[in-house]
């Protein structure tokens, strides 16, 4: 399995939704992720917060380097997130 395999579903929203161009699809990471959320059925939303959650597990203290490695466009740091806290705020927007 190749790491584009791994987690097919982070890779949409990730990917597809911030983007470089993500701002036009909302002004906020709120904004952006509720996009998401009204695009995909509940099973997609249920597996983007597992794969949130495999990636920390899988990266742990590496984590940081390994999302940077796979989605350097997207700063979170820039956000004020760290990955966990980002991870962590994508999942409170979908579950909420």
């Amino acid at each position: 399995m190749t790491e584009q395999e791994k987690y097919p579903e982070l890779e949409v929203l990730i990917a597809g939704w911030f983007h470089q161009d993500w701002g036009a699809f909302g002004d906020t990471v709120e904004h952006v992720v509720q996009d998401y959320k009204n695009a995909v059925n509940d099973e997609r939303v249920n597996q983007v917060c597992l794969e949130m959650n495999q990636f920390i597990a899988e990266y742990g203290p590496e984590v940081e380097t390994a999302f940077k490695q796979r989605w350097g466009w997207l700063r979170p740091a820039g956000l004020g997130y760290t990955i966990p806290e980002f991870f962590e705020e994508l999942k409170r927007i979908l579950t909420g």
